[in-house]
C-alpha cells in the first residue's frame, strides 16, 4: 500500500519546480511503454491481468498482451471486428470479454478471438461495462439495457425505459441481498425475481460519476463537484464537497473514477488537477500528484503490487511495487548526468540534508527540492562535514579542503571571499580571501569521520591519513601514501588502502595486520563499526567483508563476493546498508556465531534511480541513496513483505516452424521432429533477469539453464517426452515445476511390430545366410577334395609303375649296350618328367604351354624307348595365348599314354598322332586324333579317362555345352578321334618358368 500522507503535508507534496538546471522536480520512480517499445498504440485505455498472469491492454490499434519483456499484438488480421478496443473483462471461464464497437460479444481465449453475434431486432449499440454475477451469467451493459449472457450462451436482452442520456443500468455488485443494479437515477435490487426501487438523492442536473457500496445500507454516490454519502433504508443523504477533502483551494471537478476494484482497497479518482486514491475511511493518497501534466484514465494494480496506468497518448506506465511500498521517491537530473554524480551527503543541525556533488553543493529546501548554493569551485564536492560548535562547513573536494561560516552559504560571492582553505604541501590552515589557483593543493580527499564534539577531522586523502583538529588549528600526517577509507574504534584507527588494511594503534605505531590474507591484495573503500565491534569493509570487485577484532574472525557476504561496494552504513539491531554498481543491499545480521544473515536487493527495477550508487546515508528516518543520475529516497523500515513466487508459463511450441498452442497430450509426426519451446516468467520487477532451468525427459535428465526465453530440440527420435521447466528470480524465489508432455509418432515402418518383424526376416536371412555359407564351405571342401584327389590319381597314372619299369629297362638297356651317354640323357628327361609332374598335381590350372612342356618331356622319353617309330604332331592356333590361357594339368599325357599301350604290335607303321588346339567363341578345344588306333573302348573303359572327365565337370561344370570328352571312330573304325572342351580362362598375372 502507498504510504499516506495527512492533509496538513499535502502541500509539501506538489512538487513541480526545477531548479539551476540541475535537478528536476520530484518524481515517482516509474518505467513508461510507448510504440517503440511494441506497444500497438500509445493510447492505452484499459489494463488488467489475467488468471495466468499476462498483462492485457485495450489501445487504440488493437488488442496487446504483455509478458514484462515483449507486447503481442491481436488486429483485425487477427479476428478483432475493429481495432479499436477500450475495455476488457476476463470471466470465471477464463475468458478475456473485448469492449469495443462491434456489433458482438467478442472475447479471446487461448490466443483465439470469437464472437458472439447480438440480434439485429435487439438494436443494441455497443457495451459498456461488463459484470459476471456468482452464478455465471454474465452481463453487458449498453445504452438500451442490460443483455445477460448465461452459461449455455443464452441471450436475453433487459430494455432499459430509465436512462437514455446518462449512466446506463449496469450491475453494480451481488451480495446476500440480491443483485444491484443502478441507472442514471434508481437503484435496483434484484431477488428472486423480484424488483425493489430507490430513487437515487441527484438532481436531474447532475451527473452520477460512480457509485461505492461504503456500508451495508449506505451508498456513496461520487457527482462531478461533490460526494454524497446516501442511505437508501432511511433516505437520508450527506454531501462532502471536494474543498473539505483535497488539499488547497483550488476547484476540483471529477471526470471519472478509474482503477480496478476487486484486487485494490482504493478507488482512483481522475480530477481536473490531477489523481488521487480515496480509501475506505475517505482519506486520500496525493502521491500521484506528481504526475498531475499526465492525463491517466485507468489505474490497475496487479497481482504483485506493481500499479499500472494509462490513458490517451499516455501508453503505459509502471510503478514498481517496492518503490510505491517503501515510499520511494526520485531526484532525477537533465540529461547531463555527470553533473549529478552525487558523493557525499551531510545534515546540519536543524536536519537539513546537504549534498556533494560534481558541480558543488546542493540542499534540501522545506518545499521538498534540491536547491544549488555554490558556484563551479575547483573539484567535485566528495565529503562535507558540519561543525556546530562554530557554524562551520567543511568540504573537501578533490583539491581542496575549504571551511567557512554556514550562514555564508547565501551567494557565491559572499563564499568566495570568505573561504578558509587547508593547504596540504605546507601542512597547516589558513584564512586566505581568495580560492587557490588550481593545482596548488593536492588532497584529492576520499572519505572520513568527523567529531562535532571535539572538533577533529580524520581524513582519507590521496596523499596521506590526516588528523585536522579545528579547535587547536593543528594538522597531524599519520600515514604519506593514498588512504580510501578510516574508522576510529575505541583502541585503534583502522583505514584502508589500494592493497589492504592497515592500523594505527595507541602507540601511534603502523600495523598491517592481514599481511597473509586476502584483503591485503584488494582496494578497501570504506570501514564502518557496527554495535558488536565488528568492522565492516566495503572492497574494490570482492564485495564486503566483516572482520571483528576481539575474536579475530572474518565474515563474509556470500552473494556479493564480485560486487563493487563502495560504500557501507550500519543500522542499529544488526543492519547494515551497502552501496554497490549493482543496486543496494540491506543485510540483518541474525547471528555472529554461527555467522548467519539476510540479503535483500534494491535496484533500477525495483525503482532506483540507477543501480550505480555512489554514497548512502540515514536522514530522518529515511535511506538516501546518491548516484550518477540522482537521488532516491525511501523508508527503509517500510521493505516489502508481500513476495509471490514467480511463476512459468509455457506460451506456445513452435514444430518445424508452425506454432502449436501448449495442450497437453500432443502427438507429431516423426518428420515434424523440431521443437521450439517459448516461455516467460511473469514477475514484472526483474523479467529479464530470469534464469530459466529446463530439461526434456526422454532425451536427457539433466538440468540446463538459459537466460532467453526459447530453447530449441531437433531431429527428436520418436518417443514419449516430457518438457519441463522452473525459473528463479534475481531474489533467488523459485518458481514451480512446468511439465507439458508430447509424442513424436514413428513411422509406420518404426513401429514396434514392423521393427519385431524385420529383426525375424534379419534372423532368419542370418540363419540361412549361415546355413548357406555352410553347404558353399562344405561344398567346397568336397570340391577341394574331390580335385586333390584326381589331381594325385593323376599323377599316379602319369607315374604308374608300368611306365617307370619300361623307363628303367629302358635305361639298363643303354647301359648295357654301353651307350652310357644315352642312358645319362635318358635318365635326366625322366628326373625333369617327374619334376613336371610334381608341380602340376599341386595346381588346379596351369598354363597349357606348361602342359605342352610336360607333354614334350615324356614323347621324348617314348621316342626312345621306341626307336623312331613314335610319329606326333602338335598344331595350335595362331590367336591361342599359351603361356596366359589356362588348363587343368595333366591331361593330354594320359591320352596318349593309352593310345602307345594300345597300339597294334605287328605294323611298323603306326600312322601320325595329330594334337590340335583351336579356339571357337569362348572355348579351346583340344583334338588327338590317331588313324590306326582300333579299340575305341579301350578310351571309354579307360580310368584315366574317367578321371580326366570327372575333373572337367569339378571345375566346370555347366559352363560346357557339351561332354566334356568325346571320343568317336576316325576313318571308317580305322582310328579314333577324342574332342576336350575347355573354358578359354586368360590369367594374366601367370608366370611361366619352363621345366
Amino acid at each position: 500500500m502507498l504510504h499516506r500522507f495527512e492533509h496538513g503535508a499535502l502541500k509539501q507534496l506538489l512538487l513541480a519546480i526545477v531548479f539551476s538546471n540541475l535537478l528536476q522536480a520530484q518524481v515517482l520512480p516509474h518505467f513508461a511503454y510507448t510504440e517503440d517499445d511494441g506497444l500497438p498504440s500509445s493510447s492505452v485505455y484499459q489494463c488488467i491481468q489475467d488468471k495466468q498472469g499476462f498483462l492485457w491492454l485495450a489501445t487504440e490499434f488493437g488488442l496487446s498482451r504483455f509478458d514484462g519483456y515483449n507486447f503481442k499484438n491481436y488486429t483485425v488480421k487477427d479476428g478483432l471486428y475493429v481495432n479499436d478496443v477500450w475495455g476488457l473483462f476476463e470471466d470465471s471461464k477464463e475468458r478475456l470479454w473485448i469492449r469495443s464497437f462491434s456489433p458482438n460479444l467478442s472475447y479471446i481465449k487461448k490466443g483465439k478471438i470469437h464472437h458472439i453475434p447480438i440480434p439485429d431486432s435487439l438494436d443494441v449499440p455497443w457495451v459498456h461495462d461488463i459484470k459476471e454475477s456468482k452464478d455465471g451469467i454474465l452481463w453487458f451493459s449498453t445504452a438500451n439495457g442490460i443483455i445477460s449472457l448465461d452459461t449455455s450462451n443464452q441471450l436475453r436482452f433487459i430494455k432499459d425505459n430509465y436512462s437514455p442520456n446518462k449512466l446506463r443500468t449496469q450491475l453494480l455488485l451481488e451480495d446476500d441481498r440480491g443483485r444491484w443494479f443502478i441507472n442514471s437515477n434508481q437503484l435496483i435490487l434484484q431477488k428472486d425475481g423480484k424488483l425493489s426501487k430507490w430513487q437515487l438523492p441527484v438532481s436531474s442536473k447532475e451527473e452520477v460519476v460512480y457509485v461505492w457500496k461504503k456500508s451495508r445500507d449506505s451508498w456513496l454516490i461520487f457527482l462531478e463537484d461533490k460526494l454524497v454519502e446516501w442511505s437508501y433504508k432511511t433516505d437520508q443523504k450527506k454531501e462532502d464537497y471536494w474543498s473539505s477533502l483535497l488539499p488547497g483551494k483550488k476547484e476540483y471537478r471529477l471526470n471519472r473514477v478509474v482503477g480496478s476494484y476487486k484486487n485494490s482497497q482504493r478507488h482512483w479518482l481522475l480530477t481536473n488537477q490531477g489523481l488521487f486514491a480515496l480509501f475506505d475511511d475517505l482519506s486520500l493518497d496525493s502521491t500521484f500528484l506528481f504526475l498531475h501534466d499526465k492525463t491517466f484514465e485507468h489505474v490497475y494494480k496487479d497481482k504483485e503490487d506493481n500499479l499500472w496506468m494509462c490513458g490517451r497518448g499516455k501508453g503505459l506506465c509502471f510503478f514498481p511495487a517496492p518503490s510505491l511500498q517503501m515510499g520511494m521517491i526520485s531526484y532525477q537530473g537533465d540529461a547531463d548526468y555527470s553533473a549529478l554524480k552525487v558523493l557525499s551527503f551531510a545534515e546540519d543541525k536543524s536536519s537539513n540534508l546537504w549534498v556533494g556533488s560534481s558541480s558543488g553543493v546542493l540542499k534540501k529546501s522545506k518545499d521538498g527540492l534540491f536547491r544549488k548554493i555554490t558556484g563551479d569551485w575547483d573539484g567535485i564536492v566528495r565529503e562535507m562535514y558540519f561543525y556546530p560548535k562554530q557554524d562551520l562547513i567543511i568540504l573537501v573536494t578533490e583539491r581542496t579542503l575549504l571551511y567557512f561560516p554556514k550562514s555564508d552559504l547565501q551567494e557565491v560571492k559572499e563564499i568566495e571571499q570568505s573561504l578558509a582553505v587547508f593547504n596540504v604541501e605546507r601542512m597547516e590552515l589558513h584564512k586566505p580571501y581568495t580560492i587557490p589557483k588550481k593545482g596548488s593543493i593536492g588532497l584529492f580527499g576520499k572519505n572520513g569521520q568527523f567529531d562535532p564534539e571535539t572538533g577533529v577531522l580524520t581524513l582519507s586523502a590521496g596523499n596521506g591519513l590526516f588528523k585536522i583538529d579545528f579547535e587547536l588549528q593543528n594538522i597531524i600526517k599519520h600515514y604519506d601514501k593514498r588512504v580510501y577509507a578510516n574508522c576510529q574504534t575505541d583502541s585503534s584507527l583502522w583505514f584502508g588502502r589500494t592493497t589492504g588494511i592497515g592500523k594505527l594503534d595507541s602507540s601511534k605505531e603502523i600495523l598491517f595486520p592481514f599481511s597473509r590474507h586476502e584483503l591485503m591484495n584488494i582496494s578497501v573503500l570504506d570501514i564502518k563499526e557496527d554495535s558488536s565491534g565488528v568492522l565492516w569493509i566495503a572492497s574494490d570487485g570482492y564485495g564486503v567483508f566483516g572482520y571483528s577484532p576481539q575474536l579475530n574472525v572474518f565474515y563474509r557476504i556470500k552473494e556479493l563476493e564480485s560486487a563493487l561496494v563502495k560504500r557501507v552504513c550500519v543500522q542499529e539491531k544488526g543492519r547494515l546498508w551497502v552501496a554497490t554498481n549493482q543496486g543496494i543491499y540491506q543485510i540483518n545480521i541474525t547471528s555472529y556465531q554461527p555467522f548467519a544473515y539476510e540479503l535483500k536487493g534494491l535496484n533500477k527495477s525495483d525503482g532506483l534511480i540507477s543501480n550505480e550508487v555512489n554514497v548512502i546515508t540515514t536522514w530522518k528516518n529515511q535511506l538516501v541513496a546518491g548516484t550518477n543520475r540522482g537521488l532516491s529516497l525511501f523508508k527503509p523500515d517500510s521493505w516489502p513483505t508481500r513476495v509471490l513466487k514467480p511463476q512459468v508459463v509455457l506460451e506456445e511450441v513452435e514444430v518445424d516452424g508452425t506454432t502449436n498452442l501448449p495442450v497437453k497430450g500432443k502427438s507429431f509426426d516423426h518428420n515434424h521432429n523440431d521443437l521450439v519451446f517459448k516461455f516467460s516468467m511473469l514477475q514484472f520487477q526483474n523479467h529479464n533477469k530470469a534464469i530459466y532451468h529446463y530439461r526434456l525427459l526422454g532425451l536427457s535428465n539433466k538440468w540446463n539453464t538459459t537466460s532467453q526465453h526459447s530453447v530449441s530440440f531437433h531431429n527428436l527420435k520418436p518417443d514419449s517426452y516430457t518438457f519441463q521447466i522452473w525459473a528463479k528470480s534475481p531474489n533467488h524465489l523459485q518458481s514451480d515445476i512446468k511439465s507439458w508432455d508430447f509424442i513424436i509418432v514413428p513411422h509406420w515402418t518404426q513401429k514396434v511390430w514392423v521393427k519385431g518383424l524385420v529383426i525375424v526376416f534379419i534372423l532368419t536371412g542370418l540363419i540361412l545366410g549361415f546355413w548357406w555359407w555352410s553347404k558353399i564351405n562344405r561344398d567346397k571342401f568336397r570340391f577341394q577334395k574331390e580335385i586333390s584327389s584326381l589331381q594325385v590319381q593323376a599323377l599316379q597314372t602319369q607315374m604308374n609303375p608300368h611306365f617307370i619299369f619300361n623307363v628303367l629297362n629302358s635305361i639298363q638297356y643303354l647301359i648295357g649296350a654301353n651307350r652310357s651317354e644315352d642312358a645319362n640323357e635318358y635318365l635326366a628327361l625322366f628326373a625333369r618328367l617327374i619334376r613336371h609332374n610334381i608341380e602340376v598335381a599341386e595346381n588346379e590350372m596351369i598354363p597349357f604351354q606348361k602342359e605342352l612342356d610336360g607333354l614334350r618331356l615324356y614323347l621324348e622319353l617314348e621316342e626312345i624307348r621306341f626307336g623312331g617309330n613314335l610319329l606326333i604332331s602338335i598344331e595350335v592356333e595362331k590367336d591361342i595365348h599359351l603361356y596366359k590361357t589356362m588348363t587343368p594339368g595333366s591331361i593330354l599325357q594320359p591320352l596318349l599314354e593309352i593310345i602307345l599301350a594300345n597300339r597294334p604290335e605287328k605294323r611298323k607303321n603306326w600312322g601320325i598322332t595329330r594334337i590340335y588346339m583351336v579356339k571357337m567363341s569362348n572355348y579351346i578345344y583340344l583334338e588327338v586324333i590317331n588313324p590306326v588306333f582300333k579299340p575305341v573302348s579301350a578310351f571309354q573303359k579307360s580310368d584315366k579317362v574317367k578321371s580326366i572327365q570327372k575333373r572337367l565337370k569339378l571345375l566346370f561344370g555347366k559352363s560346357l555345352e557339351f561332354e566334356s570328352i568325346r571320343i568317336q571312330p576316325f576313318l571308317k573304325g580305322e582310328g579314333v578321334k577324342i574332342r576336350i572342351q575347355i573354358p578359354e580362362i586368360i590369367d594374366s598375372d601367370t608366370k611361366f618358368q619352363a621345366v
